[in-house]
């Protein structure tokens, strides 16, 4: 950003902890030095032997000199700076919080370590001194930002804007400090054996939160929940592949074969179902079909025809009076006419 044989870090506006919620639910506090999330593997990207720590030195100053810092703010948060140093001497090594914590810049004017920032996103300078009779070839200066625009709960008990757990940024430079004559001292500082060195001690930072375990639960049950459904959707294309390219042609020969032995086992299971028959009507719509003529039924074939009983002959007496030719007689006087008339009444 300034000029010098360093890699890019195009996020160095980002460097706060990890962010509040990772540095006070995850990592109860901590910090990495130069503002790494405490939970990354050492060496971090901003400390000495990571990405972007290369222990190049950006300036030299006299011991026990006056000297004059600047921060230009992209986003004010109000809260705080603090400036530490640390006579560290180790490239390639990363700064502990330990080391830094020993050299609190004071401001110049006596005022104490801390400087308050006015409204306004800008550059703001400050000066500070630096520690009487320290001097060193890689010394490393540490920007800490304490934000101070959340609400939490202040030390006699009120709660406010700026009390409580904040937001915090930090960043870290090499300079050299030299004696009058250039020489230095190149001790390098001792790295310590416990671990929670980085905690954060500012006083308003009150209380160890712990970690939110339902937060861990449901960060856990996500990835559960994905993985299960990647499963998932990898089985469904590899049986779509499987049908397309191996099975779909057996498939389709096994429904053939087994609508083949359904239809059989069909028309077995009913022998006498009448087939279907094609009826044709022609003629208009509407008029009684004609009268079929009746069927001669043979004299050598077809049922022989029934069987009628003949009637017997029923006799008349003789009448006493008849009618010829519309004269009545007596029938003494048709001599002619038989005495006893025989009626024949046909069979039909």
């Amino acid at each position: 950003r300034y000029g010098f044989n360093t890699p890019h870090n195009y996020n160095d506006h980002e460097i706060y902890c990890g962010g509040f919620a990772t540095q006070w639910q995850r990592n109860g506090g901590k910090c990495g030095p130069c503002g790494d999330p405490w939970h990354m593997p050492q060496p971090r990207d901003n400390e000495g032997g990571g990405k972007y720590g290369r222990g190049v030195i950006v300036k030299k100053y006299k011991h026990s000199s006056r000297i004059q810092l600047g921060v230009e703010l992209t986003a004010n948060h109000m809260g705080f700076f603090e400036f530490r140093l640390c006579p560290h001497n180790r490239p390639s090594k990363p700064v502990t919080n330990e080391c830094l914590d020993k050299y609190v810049l004071q401001k110049a004017d006596g005022s104490g370590p801390r400087y308050f920032p006015g409204p306004g996103a800008k550059k703001f300078y400050a000066k500070y001194r630096l520690p009487p009779g320290l001097t060193c070839t890689q010394c490393v200066l540490q920007w800490r930002y304490v934000a101070g625009n959340n609400w939490g709960k202040c030390e006699n008990g009120t709660s406010m804007v700026g009390c409580g757990k904040q937001e915090e940024f930090r960043a870290c430079a090499d300079v050299t400090i030299t004696e009058e004559d250039g020489s230095a001292d190149d001790t390098p500082s001792i790295v310590p054996d416990d671990t929670d060195y980085n905690e954060v001690d500012v006083d308003t930072h009150e209380g160890k939160p712990t970690l939110d375990a339902e937060e861990h639960i449901n960060h856990v049950g996500h990835i559960v929940a994905l993985t299960l459904s990647f499963l998932l959707i990898l089985l469904i294309l590899l049986g779509l592949i499987v049908y397309f390219y191996w099975a779909r042609d057996a498939f389709k020969g096994f429904i053939k074969r087994r609508a083949g032995q359904w239809s059989k086992t069909a028309v077995t299971a009913s022998p006498t179902k009448q087939r279907n028959s094609k009826i044709t009507i022609s003629g208009p719509v509407g008029v009684a079909p004609p009268v079929p003529p009746r069927r001669s039924r043979s004299m050598s074939g077809g049922d022989p025809p029934p069987t009628i009983n003949p009637r017997e002959i029923q006799s008349i007496s003789s009448p006493t009076r008849v009618t010829i030719n519309g004269v009545a007689v007596n029938s003494n006087a048709a001599s002619s006419t038989p005495s006893q008339a025989h009626l024949h009444v046909p069979n039909y």
